[in-house]
Order: C-alpha cells, then structure tokens, then sequence
C-alpha cells in the first residue's frame, strides 16, 4: 500500500502507468514517425506537434501530482461484519451463475453465427438480445479476470500457513479459478477478432500457467532457460493463433488461407498491424491539435454522448425514441478521424488522451486525463502491496485495455465501457472484502 512520495514512486500502479504510456503513445510515436509510411489505414495522421506534447506532458505531471497529494487509503473491515459476510456469500454465488448463463448465451453467440455481427449487415435485430447479453457479460468478466488475477498474485505472493483462515481463503481462491475458468471459455466462444482472440488466449494462459504467473514477480530469469523459452514460446503461439483466427473471421477466409497470404504480405501486416495498435495516438495528436485550435464544440461532443445515454434510457423504459445519428462518442470519432468512412455503424475509441480533448478545452482536458488514471493508480496500488516485475506491469496493462477505450462511455447503459467500469468498481470492492474476510 502506497503511504509516501518513495512508495508512489515505486509502486505497481505507477509501473502500469508507464507501461501504458509506452504502449498507448510513445511506442506508437516511434514507429510511425521512424518505421512506416502510414498509408495502409484511412485515419488522419497528424504527427507530433507543439500541441500534442503540451497536453501529453501536462497530462503525465498531472498525473503524478494527484497521486503525490492523495497517499493514504484507509480501510477497515472486521471478519465479524455481518453484512459483509453476507455481500461475499451472495455475490460467490451470484458469479457462478453469471458465468454459467455466459457460456450458454456465449454458445448460442457461437452456433447462431454472430461472431462477424460488427461487418454483417444481415444479423438482425432478432439476433440483438443474444448479442447484447453476451457483450454485456463479456464485460463484466474482463473486469472480473483482472481483479481474479491481480488477487492471485496477492495470495500466491504471500506463504500460506495451516491456520483455518489460510485453508479457507485456499478454499475460496480455488473456487474462484473455476469461475475464471468458466469466464474464459465464454470468451472463447464470443471471439469475434484479432484483438479478442489474443485477449482470450491471454488470460487463458495466465489463469492456468503457474511458470507464466512468476513471471509476473520475477520478471525473465536468465538462469531459468526453461522458463525463458516457456514464456517466449507461449507468446509467439498465443500472437499468431490469436492473428490467424481473428483474421479468419474478420475477412471471412480459412486460418490456412490467413496465414498463406501472411508469407506473401509479412511488411504489409506488420505495418497494419502497427497503425491498427496506434490509433489512440492518432486520435491524441489530431485532437490536440483540433482542440487547441478551437475546432471542436464542446457542447456537441456533450450533446453526442448525453443523445446515446437518451436513446438507451428510451428503450430500456419502452418510449419511442429516434435512432440518434451517431450512437456514441466513438462512432462520432469514427467519421472524425478517418479519412475514408465506410462502414456506417463502426467505431472507433479514441482512448482516455482522445476522449478527454473531446469533452473538455485543450487546458482542462490533461486534468480529466488525470483524475481518471488516478483512479486505477489507486486502486491497483491499494490492492498490490507486493513486488511484481516490469514484465507483470505490461501484462496487467495489457489486460486494462477496456479501461483505457473511452472514458465518455461510462455514461451509456448497457454499453461495453459503462459496464465495464461498474464491474471494475463493483468487483474490486469484492475482492477486498473477500480476501481481508477469509
């Protein structure tokens, strides 16, 4: 737990900021200002400019001064509260139940053909329940593996006794790996991408592998050669599985077919690839310099996300409403930031740098920026009070990518982010009342 100024400074939720600087804006940066000419993808690329590194800037001390000035998290919870006792008994079974109507909503998902809902403009709506559902539960299940694991890492970091408090929360950590495990087979059966496939393969492993999960501690040992070329095995298998059938679906082409025309076309996946993991970077560059400009209203950005909250408050309350022109803040930014709009219900998240220039002036923006890091700072820095390695950082920053998409999100019901972000709160408050009650 983070208590002062050298504590924040090495502390895990730190190292994942900076991981996510890495790979949300400066890794990007690198390689499409040194390695590629940027012409594969339609979007606006600006470059960098005065505007983009003030704000980039700003954002980071920002940062670091919120979490200077805001150290100490109480908290006191005694084994003998009721209530408490019984939120943890209830949500237990709760999860259980939730993951098992995952697997069936997720198998429906699975042999109805839904997985190309997003490029398919013959799914209908009377395939829309099964697709919301298994999205919604998708969701709260990313949440869910994150806390699983960060939690497990807690546990498996500390020496567990013989003590009947130690047996039970050994009892209660492995029926929580059987709920994890539920989780990832829904996501197996909902993968609809590259990017879910990867993510599915991911915490698949994770979950399972005890000789990855060190990794997270100890980083890469060169004196452990057999855990060297363990990781490194799983993570070129786990890159080109999730590539392979993720591409296999997108374009509607055999796994053999993916893989053949990526030995003809190796620089040119490579290349979209790069520009496809940077458009978080192209949306903080253009809109630094859109908003710095004073191109963009603020009142329509608002106007656009309160018109998606209205529609699904609508519907949810049985109203007729129309269909608002652009869903949400990331099908607006869609048609903003690509040159080439072709896809009409597409989106296209303009991360947490992109989405704070949307709603706020150039020089408030970094503070929202900033107090919504924070949040996760704090709470990964109240949860993990042991050492993890710079290599557990970039995993966990890998596996908070939902976080990082669209903060305006948060504002829809029944939307990936909004759910997301309830289940990032409400299961960070079980897990810690779970595990200090055991």
């Amino acid at each position: 737990m983070v208590k002062t100024k050298h504590d924040f400074f090495n502390s895990f939720g730190l190292k994942v900021f900076i991981m996510y600087l890495i790979t949300d804006q400066l890794l990007p940066l690198f390689l499409n200002t040194f390695l590629f000419e940027n012409i594969i993808t339609p979007w606006k690329k600006v470059g960098v400019s005065l505007e983009y590194v003030i704000a980039l800037i700003l954002s980071v001390v920002l940062v670091v001064i919120i979490n200077l000035l805001s150290l100490k998290f109480r908290q006191r919870l005694t084994r003998k509260n009721h209530i408490l006792n019984f939120f943890k008994y209830l949500t237990d079974k709760v999860l259980i139940v939730q993951a098992l109507i995952f697997i069936a909503s997720a198998t429906v998902f699975l042999l109805t053909n839904l997985a190309n809902y997003r490029y398919d403009e013959n799914i209908g709506a009377s395939s829309s329940g099964i697709i919301m559902l298994s999205l919604i539960l998708k969701s709260v299940f990313l949440a869910y593996l994150f806390w699983y694991l960060m939690f497990l890492f807690k546990f498996e970091s500390r020496i567990v006794g013989h003590d009947s408090r130690d047996q039970k929360l050994t009892k209660w950590m492995a029926y929580q790996k059987k709920v994890a495990n539920l989780a990832v087979v829904g996501m197996f059966l909902t993968i609809n991408g590259t990017m879910t496939t990867f993510t599915s393969l991911f915490f698949a492993v994770l979950v399972n592998s005890v000789s990855i999960r060190k990794i997270i501690y100890t980083g890469l040992d060169k004196k452990n050669i057999f855990r060297l070329f363990y990781s490194g095995f799983w993570g070129i298998a786990v890159f080109f599985i999730a590539f392979g059938l993720g591409e296999s679906i997108k374009r509607s082409l055999s796994v053999s077919d993916v893989f053949l025309s990526l030995g003809t076309k190796l620089s040119w996946y490579f290349s979209w690839m790069s520009e496809r993991l940077s458009v978080w970077y192209y949306s903080a560059t253009y809109l630094a310099d859109k908003s710095y400009s004073g191109n963009i209203s603020y009142i329509q950005m608002w106007d656009v996300a309160l018109a998606g909250l209205n529609y699904r408050l609508g519907k949810l309350l049985g109203l007729n409403v129309d269909t608002p022109i652009y869903h949400q803040l990331s099908h607006y930014h869609y048609f903003d930031l690509s040159g080439n709009p072709t896809l009409m219900d597409a989106g296209a998240s303009p991360g947490v740098l992109g989405s704070s220039l949307y709603l706020f002036p150039f020089w408030i923006a970094p503070l929202f920026f900033a107090v919504y890091i924070s949040i996760l700072i704090k709470l990964v820095n109240h949860t993990v009070d042991f050492k993890i390695s710079w290599i557990g950082a970039f995993l966990a920053c890998m596996m908070l990518r939902s976080y990082f998409l669209d903060p305006s999100g948060i504002l829809l019901i029944f939307n990936g982010p909004a759910i997301y972000f309830v289940a990032f709160f409400a299961l960070w408050i079980y897990f810690t009342i779970s595990f200090k009650l055991r």
